[in-house]
């Protein structure tokens, strides 16, 4: 064979191989995707949510069975990098003996504090504010949250890729680690049912757990996120008999989309905050 023919013959096994070599080199592992969400997440100034979360609670057996649906509906901006958010919220649902609920919402944080405005039918409307602790600013940042599950997860599985409002996204399964699960549930009980769980043993309570995350391909942030929780309560969980229930079941099912990542986020107190009864943090 000539030598013109060998360097054909080489040029063209080489142009068959480098199609596939690319290839490989460009897939991502899911590890390496949660990886690199972890690692722009603190490049975030700015951030806009919508999220949508139904929680019900099935109190199974006993005197007092009874079933409860909440369903809370909530818009957010954040300015991470000034510590300050803005959500208005709808809470709704039906409860025994006290019949439909409708209350609205709206939180502002800035300048050291929380005010919370609270409208009822019953009670009208109401500020309070409490000093933003490092906690309380935990619970409210939904993005930070996100972010922890896929920093401590115990397993992150790719589910391929989708798109969500137009936005090329990888899919993960993320098994989460049970501490974040828990400060999770924790933050969504808060805004939700009421129900006090902080005495409860919630890592023996949990029964099932699915987080799906959609990381958006060309910046590697949160575009939208899944999550169904069920938990499972028996009377010596809580201090109680078999005659009070047989058991008692809560689900929380969840879905956040972000956007508007790093644009302008401005937010200005109502002045009627400014006469907000001072509450104690936490309560």
């Amino acid at each position: 064979m000539s030598i013109t023919k060998k360097i054909l013959v080489a040029s063209l096994a080489l142009i068959l191989v480098l199609p596939a070599s690319f290839g490989c080199a460009m897939q991502v592992s899911a590890q390496e995707i949660a990886d690199n969400a972890v690692m722009n997440y603190p490049k975030v100034a700015t951030v806009k949510m919508d999220m949508n979360v139904t929680m019900t609670v099935e109190v199974i057996g006993g005197t007092e069975a009874a079933k409860i649906t909440m369903l809370e509906n909530a818009t957010s901006s954040l300015n991470i990098a000034r510590t300050e958010m803005k959500m208005t919220m709808n809470v709704s649902g039906e409860i025994p003996g006290q019949g439909k609920q409708n209350i609205s919402t709206e939180m502002y944080l800035v300048n050291g504090w929380m005010y919370i405005k609270v409208a009822s039918p019953s009670g009208g409307e109401q500020w309070t504010k409490m000093n933003l602790t490092e906690q309380l600013w935990a619970a409210q940042n939904q993005l930070a949250q996100q972010v922890e599950f896929l920093k401590t997860a115990i397993e992150v599985i790719s589910l391929g890729s989708e798109k969500v409002d137009g936005i090329d996204c990888y899919v993960l399964q993320v098994k989460p680690n049970m501490e974040a699960l828990i400060q999770w549930v924790m933050a969504q009980q808060q805004t939700q049912s009421g129900i006090d769980l902080s005495e409860l043993n919630l890592a023996k309570l949990f029964k099932t757990t699915s987080i799906k995350e959609w990381i958006a391909k060309d910046s590697y942030l949160p575009v939208k996120v899944d999550m169904d929780v069920v938990l499972e309560m028996l009377p010596e969980d809580v201090g109680a008999t078999a005659k009070d229930f047989e058991k008692i079941t809560m689900e929380i099912k969840g879905q956040v989309k972000y956007y508007d990542y790093d644009k302008p986020v401005t937010i200005e107190l109502p002045p009627a905050a400014l006469n907000a009864q001072a509450m104690p943090s936490g309560q």
